[in-house]
C-alpha cells in the first residue's frame, strides 16, 4: 500500500460512489488495512485530512497480539 494508492481510493470513492447514494446513513468509512503502518506520520494525518475535506471518516485497522513474522523455531537454521 502506498500514500498515492490510499489517496486515490478516497477520491476514486468521492466522485464516483458517494455521487450514487453509496452511503452508510450518511457516512461514508474509509479503512486502511494491512501495511498502514508503512505510511509516514505525515502521510496519515495527509490522508486523514483528505477524506476528512471528501466528507469520509478515515480509519485504519489494528489488532493488537497480531504477529506477522514466522516463529522462532521456523527461522532456527537460516
Amino acid at each position: 500500500m502506498s500514500y498515492s494508492n490510499a489517496t486515490a481510493v478516497s477520491s476514486f470513492i468521492k466522485t464516483n460512489l458517494q455521487t450514487n447514494a453509496f452511503l452508510n446513513n450518511g457516512t461514508v468509512y474509509v479503512n486502511l488495512d494491512s501495511y498502514w503502518d508503512s505510511l509516514s506520520d505525515a502521510q496519515l494525518v495527509a490522508f486523514a485530512s483528505l477524506c476528512h475535506s471528501n466528507g469520509q471518516k478515515a480509519g485504519i485497522y489494528w489488532t493488537p497480539f497480531v504477529f506477522w513474522e514466522l516463529p522462532a523455531r521456523a527461522r532456527i537454521g537460516r
